[in-house]
């Protein structure tokens, strides 16, 4: 594969024009180490995925059974170690927590829209729960967009078995 200019994913098909005979070329290549025609590789079957345009199943496959194969090599013996994909950072949201957060919120806003102001409404809820005023009012702000959707029934059902 030539060498050409750099991948930009608002130009004109950059692989539009590629052969089979040059893609089977690039896969060669790109397994036998050359980071050029992997990189190649990946923005053909990137640019030709994201367009919707058909694409060579099997040079696909046999790239992609490839890179699991090293992949599981490199982590063969780390059960945590990182794969291919991205995490996001920090760990992973407790369901439980999203669930508790969701509850102080809508507890909170019950009491907001009973009149109480923003603080008090958020130190009632504290109080009431034994958690802390800044916890609430953190979930109170996550939430709220969604919460605020909810009629006040909806909201005191969400809250009849919570328990903090």
């Amino acid at each position: 594969m030539s060498k050409q200019a750099d991948f930009d994913l608002y130009q004109d098909p950059k692989w539009l024009g590629i052969t089979p005979d040059e893609l089977e070329e690039g896969l060669l290549c790109a397994l036998d180490g050359e980071l050029y025609s992997e990189r190649c590789l990946i923005e053909y079957f990137y640019e030709r995925m994201t367009a919707g345009q058909s694409y060579d199943l099997n040079v696909l496959e046999r790239y992609l059974t490839e890179v699991f194969k090293q992949t599981l090599e490199r982590a063969a013996d780390k059960e945590d170690t990182s794969l291919l994909l991205r995490r996001r950072r920090g760990r992973p949201e407790d369901p439980g927590i999203i669930e508790r957060d969701q509850c102080l919120s809508a507890a909170a806003l019950l009491g907001i829209r009973r009149g109480a102001t923003w603080e008090a409404a958020c130190n009632d809820v504290a109080d009431r729960y034994g958690v802390s005023d800044r916890q609430v009012q953190r979930a109170l702000e996550k939430h709220r967009e969604i919460m605020e959707k909810l009629l006040d029934t909806e909201l005191q059902a969400l809250l009849e078995d919570f328990v903090a």
